[in-house]
């Protein structure tokens, strides 16, 4: 049972900021805004696998590029142009 529980999802590897706006942009061809102030993205999901048996499946790259895919398709809900990371 895993109520109560914080769970991450992610690629449990420390990413810099610019690895991670480059693959974006190769995704998405869109760069990161230069008043960003994040410095470093890690999730670790060493919790998944242990409590949920979730593995990871995907590639970053892959699963960006589906989730642009949904966004454009639906871009005049999203206001993708409105956001900074």
């Amino acid at each position: 049972m895993c109520r109560n529980q914080v769970i991450s999802v992610g690629f449990s590897i420390p990413l810099s900021i610019l690895s991670w706006a480059k693959i974006v942009v190769s995704v998405i061809e869109r760069q990161r805004p230069q008043d960003s102030q994040v410095e470093l993205l890690l999730c670790d999901a060493s919790k998944a696998p242990r409590i949920l048996g979730w593995r990871l499946t995907i590639s970053l790259d892959k699963e960006l590029s589906r989730v642009a895919d949904y966004v454009w398709s639906y871009s005049k809900q999203y206001h993708y142009r409105d956001y900074v990371a």
